[in-house]
């Protein structure tokens, strides 16, 4: 786990709510646009749709790699979409009469010169606009990287999400016009676009340098309580600080509680090692609640699963489980999941999840000798005795090394699991792969890339 910040966490659940969600993504509008005679509305109401099997893409001949990529990768998209391969072409020359085209970046068209010329009035800042008009719609932004980032948006929230057929839904709502990038919206890697609401400190480690080391604050997870009666609705979030050997005492997993909808948090309780004191409750926080009564703990309450590891990262970790039946006030160490060494022989990243009256735990397993690490599950029927493990993901080059699973079950049943694999290349990438059983993995199988 120390070999990667809580970042990864962060990335990889944004992974899975932008493919859950990008079709929810709620994009504002300016003014209304008509579309041509190859305009049509479907089920959903008067949202104008394109024929984009009449268009043909045209590109500035003065571009960015990053642009020319996306560009490429607009056409592939639409093509194995339609069945249909567009044209694309470099701006060189004048369009025909009646010509309809997806202009991308500042082409010579007067098309893209109307965006840009609505951009600078709109905003000083890097922003893109995504203009439509009878034949055109216009992809521009005021730097490169806009421009890049405006393709990304148009490519995932409007031509995948596009109903079947050739017909390309190209607005959310009624238009595009005058869509700007702004300081209140986050473009994941993906392209999907979410607009900001409001930002909020949860919690804050000490001023000093002295009593902290490394990032201070790390691997943050947040729930809303849905299964507590009249608390539901009350935000909890838990997080690791490095003051291991700084504090006079031993380190803790903390929590913190918002009232109101996560504007303000206030630090509530600690989580401490109890059932082993020569290691800390140091890493890798994840909160749950249970949603069904389960062995001797009633419907709601607060689980928190975590790493607990010596001081000096090199003798001993293993994966506590508390509870909490006051609101995260006090925690009560109840099991520990499994046992591994030290910083090479590990074991962390816990990751609780309910499924038909069991409570699973995905986790990374850096103890095995056959692999560098895997990702692999327990599961209880009352959080006090876990089952042996089962591998969900063991890749068979050695160096290869899975881990920080999140698991979610599917509208259609199945169950998706996420993960990053750090190895011989650059970066962790993300791969993904589903069951229709959560119970039989192909570990075996290293599942597919995100891209």
């Amino acid at each position: 786990m120390n070999r990667f910040s809580s970042f990864f966490r962060l990335f990889t659940c944004l992974i899975i709510v932008s493919l859950i969600l990008t079709c929810a993504v709620s994009c504002k509008g300016g003014n209304d646009s008509s579309s041509d005679e190859s305009g049509s509305s479907d089920d959903y109401g008067n949202i104008p749709l394109f024929d984009i099997a009449e268009f043909s893409i045209v590109r500035d001949g003065d571009c960015s790699t990053g642009v020319t990529s996306q560009t490429a990768r607009l056409k592939d998209t639409i093509s194995s979409k339609i069945g249909i391969s567009l044209k694309v072409s470099l701006d060189d020359d004048d369009a025909a009469p009646d010509a309809k085209e997806i202009l991308i970046g500042q082409t010579n068209r007067v098309a893209s010169e109307a965006a840009l010329t609505k951009l600078s009035a709109a905003t000083k800042k890097e922003a893109f606009i995504i203009d439509i008009t009878d034949n055109a719609i216009v992809i521009v932004g005021s730097t490169e990287a806009a421009t890049e980032r405006a393709l990304k948006v148009f490519i995932n929230n409007y031509v995948l999400t596009s109903p079947k057929g050739t017909a390309i839904n190209i607005s959310a709502g009624k238009t595009l016009m005058d869509r700007l990038y702004s300081e209140n919206r986050i473009i994941a890697s993906s392209g999907t676009e979410f607009e900001l609401i409001l930002t909020s400190t949860v919690f804050s480690p000490p001023k000093l340098p002295s009593e902290t080391w490394g990032t201070g604050v790390g691997y943050p997870t947040i729930i809303e309580l849905q299964h507590s009666g009249e608390n539901n609705g009350i935000l909890f979030a838990a997080n690791s600080v490095s003051d291991s050997g700084k504090r006079g005492s031993p380190t803790s997993l903390r929590v913190s509680k918002s009232i109101d909808g996560g504007k303000t948090w206030a630090l509530v309780g600690e989580a401490y090692e109890t059932f082993d004191t020569s290691i800390e409750a140091c890493w890798n926080p994840h909160l749950f609640e249970l949603p069904e009564d389960f062995g001797a703990f009633k419907k709601g309450t607060l689980l928190l699963a975590g790493c607990s590891i010596d001081s000096a990262q090199s003798r001993k970790s293993h994966l506590p489980v508390w509870y909490s039946t006051d609101l995260g006030a006090t925690w009560t160490q109840i099991s520990v999941i499994d046992e591994g060494g030290g910083d090479e022989y590990g074991v962390w990243e816990p990751y609780l999840f309910w499924d038909n009256g069991y409570l699973y735990c995905f986790y990374s397993d850096d103890s095995g000798e056959k692999h560098d690490q895997s990702v692999v599950y327990k599961r209880t029927k009352d959080g006090i005795v876990w089952s042996d493990y089962t591998e969900v993901v063991a890749a068979e080059k050695f160096e290869y090394r899975p881990g920080m699973g999140i698991v979610t079950k599917m509208g259609n049943g199945k169950y998706f699991i996420v993960y990053e694999i750090f190895g011989d290349w650059n970066g962790c990438p993300i791969y993904y792969k589903t069951t229709d059983d959560i119970t039989v993995w192909n570990p075996s199988d290293i599942g597919t890339k995100l891209d």
